[in-house]
């Protein structure tokens, strides 16, 4: 009895697709808006960024390490306008890291687990400068959050083995 078959991988057998997108439950978030700075103290938790991440396919995901970008207008170095920045996953504060020259971020550590067919809802938020610092009237803030940053998204298929570029697709930048 001769039988045929296919070799597959992991996550073409189960179809892997992680999929970043704006979350449009949060339209107030990801809009251009005006934020009421302090003119002595650092204004912190500014939300700048709502997305999510749907594990896609028949296979749960585990996000690791998420490489963000934050841009501004009105100072040429994020650095000087932006202090931090924070990743909130369902509703908690699960990495911050300082925002360097360039405003690229990477939350590091994360181990947060989608399951297959879910999606996972994130938010982005800054500390921004006072305005008797380097914040004036008129500068922004914008961050995204794609599947072609620099650093990708280090996410893993239930097999253990890394979500690769043809398995992930789009982007998350707000305005």
């Amino acid at each position: 009895l001769e039988e045929e078959f296919d070799f597959a991988s992991f996550a073409t057998a189960t179809n892997v697709d992680m999929k970043v997108a704006l979350n449009n439950d949060e339209e107030a978030v990801n809009q251009a808006h005006v934020i009421d700075i302090d003119d002595t103290a650092d204004t912190d938790d500014v939300e700048i960024l709502a997305f999510t991440i749907e594990a896609d396919g028949d296979s749960d995901l585990n996000i690791q390490e998420l490489p963000a970008v934050i841009t501004t207008t009105g100072e040429a170095d994020e650095a000087v306008l932006v202090a931090n920045a924070q990743l909130w996953y369902d509703g908690d504060s699960v990495a911050n890291d300082t925002v360097p020259t360039g405003g690229a971020v990477t939350f590091e550590d994360l181990d947060i687990d989608i399951t297959a067919g879910e999606m996972a809802e994130f938010k982005i938020t800054v500390d921004i400068q006072d305005t008797t610092g380097a914040a004036d009237n008129g500068d922004t803030v914008q961050a995204s959050v794609t599947t072609t940053n620099a650093d990708d998204i280090v996410a893993e298929d239930e097999s253990g083995e890394r979500v690769v570029d043809a398995d992930a697709s789009g982007s998350a930048i707000g305005d």
